[in-house]
């Protein structure tokens, strides 16, 4: 009787290598993918090294150093730094490395052994075969190739992600600076009107007024009180807002920021914005990634009726005889010949293809849409600091000489000084209108990169 040991039935482990070596060869010729997001959002961003990723989670409030002053550029980076969104998309960006790693590796071979023991007695026969998935190494390039592509997809992903947190932070940092350049000048016009309000009374006790004007003028400084007041409950709303943003939701929001400056004048040619929006949008190349994949799979689908097919070496010992020899195994294609894989497969691709033109018509909207804004108001902001303050200015000029000489009282000089105030509050009010537009048109070009690449060409375009 044959005594049953591994060396009984594994001789074709020693036998397979040789026989299918080649073979699995033919599967290890693959590439892995050179991604790293982190590295390559912090590039696009200009922020070295702030995009990391936490293996665990963060605390509500980050640890941060104690200070009176956040400069723009900080908040900036403290958003990046903190941001769970970005960590959530950079989770998925691992999740994809995963599934690339695993798509590279070999099917772990099949071993199979019978012993069986003769009725009448003697020597056991003994079975034993070793073998390896063939369709899954054959396709293995072609998976690993659509890992890849989906790889980069997510990682295109994550820079998305990364720059609507960059938008985020700076549309709430440029709203907390707007307030706090329009409170001063709506102080600035109560005060005008209450020394308004004092000349009126005065008059009305000497007989040489109304008490309409009185009344009206009351009217006014309570509808500019409930103003002033809503701009410091909003003031107030913002810098909480931005406290989140940074990753201090509890932070005292009591820190200085940079002094609110009026927003540089862009080209708003459409064609150059376009292109480079359409060149440059992570969106875009995200779909443009998944539809390599989708390809990838295509290229593979009909194969999957052949799913089963298998490739070994199979050895039998029996009575004191051993046999060993090549096998294969294959599915019977009667009833699954692989079209519906196939029709399924282009399916998704044209899906992502026919969503891709959705969204570079989304983007060219976008663009359009922010330039039309930005160019409207650039132009009606032109209209008030060239012309209707230094009319306003030379208004108020020439009531005050007057009033020197005599010919006025003060009330018009009071009303010159309010109505020049105005037209100041009406100047903030237009630049955040197109410090806004410039945000959107940031992110709808795809980041502060490629929109500073797009104004420098565009300058240099425009000199003689």
């Amino acid at each position: 009787m044959t005594p049953f040991s591994s060396d009984n039935v594994l001789p074709s482990a020693r036998s397979l290598g040789p026989v299918l070596g080649s073979l699995l060869l033919a599967g290890c010729a693959v590439t892995p993918p050179q991604v790293d997001a982190e590295a390559s959002i912090s590039e696009t961003l200009a922020l070295p090294g702030a995009v990391v990723f936490h293996a665990h989670g963060r605390p509500i409030d980050a640890p941060s150093e104690p200070t009176t002053t956040l400069p723009l550029q900080d908040a900036v980076q403290r958003a990046v730094e903190t941001s769970p969104e970005l960590q959530a998309a950079l989770a998925r960006v691992r999740i994809a490395e995963a599934e690339s790693d695993f798509s590279r590796l070999l099917p772990n071979p099949i071993l199979n052994f019978a012993l069986r023991i003769p009725e009448g007695g003697g020597s056991p026969d003994i079975e034993g075969s070793l073998s390896a998935d063939l369709l899954d190494i054959l396709q293995r390039p072609r998976r690993s190739s659509a890992a890849a592509h989906r790889l980069e997809a997510e990682a295109a992903s994550a820079l998305s992600t990364a720059l609507d947190v960059v938008a985020e932070v700076r549309d709430l940092y440029a709203n907390v600076q707007v307030l706090e350049e329009l409170l001063p000048l709506l102080e600035s016009r109560l005060s005008v009107l209450d020394r308004l309000r004092e000349v009126a009374q005065a008059r009305l006790d000497l007989g040489e007024g109304i008490r309409h004007d009185v009344t009206t003028l009351d009217s006014e400084r309570m509808e500019l009180a409930v103003e002033a007041s809503r701009r410091r409950q909003e003031l107030r709303v913002a810098r909480m807002a931005l406290t989140r943003r940074i990753g201090e939701p509890s932070g005292a929001a009591t820190w200085q920021l940079d002094k609110w400056e009026g927003p540089p004048a862009v080209p708003t040619v459409e064609a150059a914005w376009i292109e480079a929006a359409l060149r440059a949008r992570p969106e875009v190349l995200a779909i443009q990634w998944e539809i390599q994949a989708r390809g990838d799979e295509a290229a593979i689908a009909g194969w999957g009726s052949w799913n089963g097919l298998a490739v070994g070496i199979d050895e039998e010992r029996s009575d004191g005889d051993y046999s060993i020899g090549p096998s294969v195994s294959a599915p019977v294609r009667i009833f699954d010949r692989g079209g519906a894989r196939e029709r399924r497969a282009s399916a998704f691709e044209l899906e992502a293809r026919h969503r891709l033109v959705e969204a570079q018509r989304a983007v060219v909207e976008e663009v359009r849409t922010s330039l039309v804004s930005l160019s409207g108001s650039q132009q009606n902001l032109d209209r008030v600091v060239r012309e209707l303050i230094p009319l306003q200015e030379r208004r108020r000029a020439e009531i005050d000489e007057a009033y020197r000489l005599g010919h006025v009282d003060v009330t018009a000089l009071l009303f010159a000084e309010q109505a020049l105030q105005e037209t100041q509050t009406l100047r903030v009010g237009l630049e955040r209108e197109v410090s806004t537009a410039l945000l959107r048109l940031e992110r709808s070009v795809g980041g502060r990169s490629v929109f500073d690449s797009n104004v420098s060409r565009s300058g240099e375009g425009s000199n003689p």
